[in-house]
């Protein structure tokens, strides 16, 4: 490389996935960013953006993970990056001698790159259990849940005048229990929506939506209004086995779309201990006379659905875009349950989590395949829980990566490029 040219994007995930991490080529991580190394992978295809550079990595201490990782780009250029420090997975995170970390809670941060993601430096701690970032105008949002207690619960709001240096207090929103991760949201008709779930394990988890009018001061609870909560409908038996009778079906984490005029709520669903995998909860969004009304619609075949995904609308190509996770054998057909399990697999075989895909689509609901973002070879390693953005030709994604956790308890916030994006995509377009 010419010491007088700055490396592209490309040169720097190529060459600092491994370093930014602190880690020699020879330790976990190496598993990760080589997995080409069989001879048999070498006759296939090569992930989109294996490569990256390390957002942040949580402080060691087995009872922490990552959460939630979001991307923005400001107006004036600036990379902002955000995520959750979950203590409430594991057990004595008090004892560890973290001043900043809640025991048997979560911990919001926002990072800064002015070098184009080259490196990331933290700027805030908010008190938040989880959030997102959303850029509007010249300033930056948070749309995050409150962490009194135990319980996920509680929509607040945040904002910053100054590309993230500084952040006001948190307004509340709505008050009951309240989780999202960084999903899908919509700017239509001057409202901005943004969906949740109930986030509770001892019942039904309930959607609703919060629209808040962008033509009005954000942090005034007057300029926003919130929906009916909608209970899981239940699996029809007849679209699963079920190897796991006992298993408590739900849905969560949804994505607000809006469907060219029609505006949907899309949410995963875990069925069946994740035994029957790739279906989603599709409800409808009415916003008249002031009023949001959302209602179940139907459930539908949407590759990834049993995990977290993230849809977003891109303009140029005119298409909808989809960041997923998809699995091999959720029913464990190759036997390879027992040796991950001994491992410290986490869930049932379906909450695979290491391979992660790039769709794309004309309606939000049927789904072609753009190619596969990043994969580890190890079932007990993940990619998951990506948030993206378009940025100019490309596409960058934040992505909670796990090499020396399990496929659930990740320790690093990463930063992917698929650089042409666009140029994956078949013209759909019907000519008519």
């Amino acid at each position: 490389m010419h010491p007088d040219r700055l490396p592209s994007r490309r040169d720097l995930l190529r060459c600092s996935g491994l370093a930014a991490a602190g880690l020699g080529a020879g330790a976990a991580l190496g598993r990760v960013a080589q997995a080409d190394a069989p001879d048999r992978d070498r006759r296939c295809a090569r992930p989109l953006a294996q490569q990256y550079t390390v957002i942040y990595r949580k402080p060691d201490h087995p009872g922490l993970m990552v959460d939630t990782p979001c991307i923005a780009r400001l107006r004036g250029g600036r990379l902002l990056a955000s995520n959750n420090l979950d203590g409430s997975w594991g057990g004595g995170v008090g004892q560890a001698g973290l001043d900043k970390v809640r025991p048997g809670g979560r911990n919001f941060f926002v990072h800064a790159s002015d070098d184009d993601g080259r490196t990331w430096h933290q700027l805030a701690e908010l008190p938040l259990a989880d959030g997102m970032l959303v850029s509007l105008g010249g300033a930056v949002y948070v749309l995050g849940t409150g962490r009194a207690g135990r319980d996920r619960r509680d929509v607040f709001i945040l904002r910053s005048t100054d590309a993230g240096q500084t952040w006001t207090d948190p307004v509340q929103l709505h008050d009951g229990l309240a989780w999202n991760s960084a999903t899908g949201i919509v700017f239509k008709n001057g409202q901005l929506y943004r969906a949740y779930d109930t986030a509770t394990h001892y019942k039904s988890r309930r959607l609703f939506v919060v629209a808040g009018d962008v033509g009005r001061d954000l942090l005034d609870p007057a300029a926003w209004r919130v929906s009916n909560e909608v209970d899981f409908p239940g699996m029809p038996d007849a679209l699963k086995r079920p190897l796991n009778p006992r298993y408590r079906d739900h849905w969560l984490e949804p994505n607000v779309v809006d469907i060219r005029g029609r505006l949907a709520v899309i949410a995963r669903c875990r069925i069946d201990d994740y035994a029957t995998c790739n279906l989603a909860g599709v409800c409808d969004l009415r916003d008249e006379g002031g009023q949001l009304e959302l209602k179940f619609t139907q459930f539908y075949p949407v590759p990834g659905a049993q995990q977290k995904f993230h849809i977003l609308y891109d303009r140029p190509s005119d298409l909808f875009w989809m960041v997923h996770s998809m699995v091999t054998d959720p029913q464990n057909h190759t036997g390879w349950a027992a040796a991950a399990k001994r491992r410290g697999f986490l869930g049932g075989m379906g909450n695979e989590r290491r391979i992660l895909w790039l769709s794309y689509s004309l309606d939000a609901l049927n789904w072609f395949s753009a190619g596969c973002v990043a994969l580890s070879p190890d079932p007990v390693q993940a990619f998951m829980y990506a948030h993206m953005i378009p940025d100019g030709d490309d596409l960058l994604l934040a992505v909670r990566t796990s090499v020396e956790g399990n496929n659930h308890d990740a320790e690093l916030i990463t930063l992917h490029c698929v650089e042409g994006f666009r140029r994956l995509a078949l013209n759909l377009h019907p000519e008519v």
